[in-house]
């Protein structure tokens, strides 16, 4: 009964684990912007839920923050130099990332969401 028991833990954990979304790595996209599309590069690394990295796009770095993975649920802000934030709430698939990207600009109510899909580069 015992190693029953172990074996369905073992097979539980192996689930859960096989089920968690992998994020780790670079990622790219062609995202909407304020003048037309935008290359972006985003590049993550998690540790549990947590999730670190940066953005690149138009020759800046945006560090990550908050950065949280929940099953394939990816969630984050950058801090734009603006005064603001860029919110980004993600579906991961696979090799892809499915965005809503909204911004929160001086204190301002948030913008209308824009969608775009980042495919993994490595």
């Amino acid at each position: 009964m015992r190693r029953l028991a172990a074996c369905l833990m073992l097979l539980t954990l192996a689930a859960a684990l096989a089920a968690a979304a992998s994020v780790d790595g670079t990622w790219i996209a062609e995202a909407p912007g304020r003048n037309g599309t935008v290359a972006v590069t985003f590049t993550f690394r998690s540790s549990g839920d947590a999730v670190q990295g940066y953005v690149d796009s138009q020759d800046r770095r945006h560090s990550i923050t908050d950065g949280r993975l929940s099953g394939n649920r990816l969630t984050f802000k950058i801090v734009v130099p603006e005064g603001g934030d860029l919110f980004h709430e993600g579906i991961v698939r696979g090799q892809t990332i499915s965005f809503s990207r909204y911004a929160r600009l001086g204190g301002q109510a948030p913008n209308a969401p824009v969608e775009f899909t980042a495919r993994k580069a490595n």
